[in-house]
């Protein structure tokens, strides 16, 4: 800073040569630039923070997906199906580049702007989307720095991390903050005005309030292995009933799809997945293993072998059908389909928007919840309420017959409340955020380690789910799944490594440290 405030003083020295003082003051003015101006208004900041929420949860989506037994990588045995990190690179590190640079201080920025302007909607949108920030990174990397966040000080080195009992703490207050500000309608709130940036609701606050409270159910239910002092099922039923009224509710951002810099992160278009295939797992709770029959979504959202046999991969081996077949496990270009040869995609694999949160998880939180309280109707309704929006999600008719033999199924939805498993709940849960809801789904996974069972039943939660063998798991992991990723490499471990140590991420096995969340 000294050095730059002397040349500054030289500068302006020679400016009072031959200019006045306010002429050399707009010389000088380096921070003001019409092409880039400091006091950008609210709308402008809006739609890009949209758009990356989507596009960097679909990049860290290509390894989490393989935690969650989405998909696996062709050839298996990938450092992310076997439950590892990749040392020294940005690998999985793109939440937290999401979180604390591409929303970061736009995000702020935003907030400020619309503060200053009177536009309480702008603000109410922004403290939701901070704490939804918060809320998919201490669900993904367990501790991450927050009071230190954002803070503009040239001589701090230094960013410390706040654990997760905090981190929740602060989405919840946040939650709070953005509906105070989202139920005003004074100043400069219009709904004109906010739909200039967003892409998502079109300036409607009425669901950007539903969101926030989905959050809300989201982040509860997540907490429902604490205690009542930090989880409360009742909380997660009322926050449901006041969120997504249904699928037209969803929020879900769009693309143009017209190029790879305007596509959705899972489409054609970026052909991000072809590496990938459909798990083993995901086949056998559609296929009528789990079930009892097969499910009429399968052919909307998964694939067929040449011979026209649905089959899955595995973590440690991959496609093994690769030596007898000429074609790929799920098609000839993976997950998202190469349009060049014609091929557009399927399911959310498309050229379709990117969901972020749906009716139908909503539903299935609120049936988890009631079933942990013992409400056994309640539910049932929401568990029913979960299947059919995803059947209409994937574009069915809840009057095909297909549909209609397949909720008469007993095995899929009991008449009886008292029939109803939590395995049933978090399976179909499982399907219904299948290839998009990463973070939600790994959160279900670590709630339950993974191969829980219901005490209840004594049933295993996720039916069929496997891990690797504790031999087969990556070198550094002495035999465990992973519970966390790391921070980000290269703004962490090669900048802040002093704060690194403190919580112990110095240490190989850091990722499978088990997160307060998932811990009785």
């Amino acid at each position: 800073m000294k050095k730059f405030r002397t040349y500054a003083f030289s500068l302006l020295m020679l400016c009072g040569l031959t200019l006045s003082l306010s002429s050399c003051k707009k010389y000088l003015d380096i921070n003001s630039d019409p092409s880039n101006p400091d006091n950008v208004e609210a709308a402008l900041w809006l739609s890009p923070i949209l758009s990356k929420m989507a596009v960097d949860v679909g990049f860290d989506g290509r390894y989490l997906g393989c935690y969650d037994n989405f998909f696996h990588y062709y050839a298996g045995s990938s450092n992310a199906d076997l439950y590892g990190y990749y040392p020294a690179s940005d690998n999985m590190g793109q939440i937290w580049r999401m979180v604390y640079f591409d929303m970061g201080m736009n995000l702020s920025r935003m907030i400020e702007n619309g503060m200053n302007a009177k536009q309480w909607d702008y603000v109410g949108v922004g403290y939701a989307l901070r704490a939804w920030g918060w809320l998919t990174a201490t669900d993904y990397h367990g501790p991450i720095i927050i009071k230190d966040a954002f803070i503009e000080d040239p001589n701090k080195s230094e960013y410390d991390y706040d654990d997760q009992q905090y981190a929740y703490q602060t989405v919840f207050a946040l939650c709070d903050s953005a509906l105070a500000y989202l139920n005003r309608t004074d100043g400069g709130v219009s709904q004109t005005n906010l739909a200039r940036g967003d892409l998502v609701y079109k300036g409607d606050r009425s669901k950007w309030i539903k969101f926030v409270y989905g959050l809300k159910a989201r982040a509860m239910q997540t907490l429902s292995n604490k205690s009542s002092q930090y989880y409360n099922p009742d909380s997660v039923i009322t926050w449901v009933n006041q969120s997504f009224a249904s699928n037209a509710d969803n929020f879900l951002v769009p693309f143009n799809g017209n190029s790879s810099a305007d596509a959705n992160f899972l489409s054609p278009t970026r052909n991000n997945f072809s590496i990938y295939r459909q798990s083993q797992f995901i086949v056998n709770l559609m296929n009528g293993t789990v079930f009892g029959q097969a499910d009429p979504r399968m052919p909307v959202m998964l694939v067929t072998d040449a011979a026209g046999v649905y089959r899955g991969a595995d973590a440690v081996l991959g496609d093994t059908a690769r030596a007898v077949t000429s074609r790929a496990l799920l098609n000839p270009y993976g997950l998202s389909r190469s349009p060049q040869h014609g091929d557009p995609g399927k399911y959310v694999f498309s050229e379709g928007p990117f969901p972020i949160m749906t009716y139908a998880e909503l539903q299935f939180c609120k049936a988890e919840a009631a079933y942990k309280k013992g409400d056994m109707t309640t539910a049932l309704a929401a568990y029913q309420n979960g299947i059919k929006a995803h059947i209409q999600f994937c574009g069915l008719k809840l009057t095909d017959t297909a549909v209609v033999s397949y909720l008469g199924n007993l095995q899929v939805v009991p008449t009886d409340p008292n029939q109803l498993t939590l395995s049933m709940i978090m399976c179909q849960k499982f399907i219904a955020l299948w290839g998009f809801g990463f973070v939600e789904v790994w959160n279900d996974l670590r709630k339950y380690h993974y191969t829980d069972t219901d005490p209840k039943t004594g049933q295993q939660v996720f039916t069929g789910f496997t891990l690797p063998l504790p031999s087969q798991m990556y070198v550094d992991n002495n035999g465990k799944p992973a519970y966390r990723v790391r921070p980000r490499y290269n703004s962490e471990y090669v900048w802040n490594m002093n704060a690194l140590k403190k919580i112990g991420a110095d240490q190989p096995d850091y990722h499978t440290l088990e997160c307060w969340f998932s811990q009785p």
